[in-house]
């Protein structure tokens, strides 16, 4: 019975997507693109699950939980079919952490570990942006544009600090009931990455993740 109820809830996902696309103009573009290079993309969009599966995985094992590589897999897969699906990301985090806790994982370390996840692959996207910045930065707009970037640097710095000083008053907040659960969070995100091994494979694969998803979509894009 779950199996029909799962293959129902496909095949009404995949019909709703048919309905709400543009089919004529997705094949037309289709039709322009190189099959061998479709099959790249596809090869690297596929290549990034297990790389994904297995960097949340270390962060699993540094909250001492315990996480199957293949039930990892699975829940990424999960997630992102939800990602493309919903209008906002954060619910294909959701759904990865409520489902990974139905094989063993602790309801609270399956919520800081995909959080984990999701912030220092947010860090890695920001080191690659500040790495980038002097080089674009003649291209950038004089106007708008630098201004979103000195905007987006500063948040970025501000954030940083609130961080810190939550971090050295961490004893004081924890006694408060509303910041118990961020700094209990914060706890976790500072255990999970202070080993230097930890750190080191977090940073290198957060700067894989975005740069596979970027090759795939420039390989796969027709020829205009």
């Amino acid at each position: 019975m779950a199996y029909l109820l799962r293959a129902g809830v496909s095949v009404t996902i995949l019909v709703t997507l048919f309905y709400v696309m543009d089919a004529a103009k997705t094949w037309e573009t289709l039709k322009l693109a190189s099959v061998p290079m479709i099959g790249i993309a596809v090869v690297l969009f596929l290549a990034q699950t297990p790389l994904l599966a297995w960097r949340w995985r270390r962060i699993v094992k540094m909250l001492h939980g315990k996480l199957a590589m293949l039930h990892a897999v699975q829940m990424s897969l999960l997630g992102r079919l939800f990602n493309q699906i919903l209008p906002a990301s954060f619910g294909g985090d959701a759904v990865r952490a409520w489902q990974s806790t139905r094989y063993g994982l602790d309801r609270v370390v399956a919520v800081h570990s995909v959080l984990i996840e999701r912030f220092t692959g947010l860090v890695a996207l920001v080191a690659i942006a500040l790495v980038a910045v002097p080089f674009i930065w003649p291209a950038v707009a004089p106007d708008v544009g630098q201004r979103g970037v000195y905007l987006l640097l500063g948040l970025f710095a501000t954030s940083g600090l609130v961080l810190l000083a939550a971090w050295l008053g961490r004893r004081r907040l924890r006694r408060m009931a509303v910041f118990a659960r961020p700094i209990a969070f914060l706890d976790d995100a500072i255990a999970a990455t202070r080993d230097p091994v930890q750190f080191v494979w977090l940073s290198v694969t957060g700067v894989l993740l975005p740069f596979q998803t970027g090759a795939a979509r420039k390989i796969a894009r027709p020829a205009q």
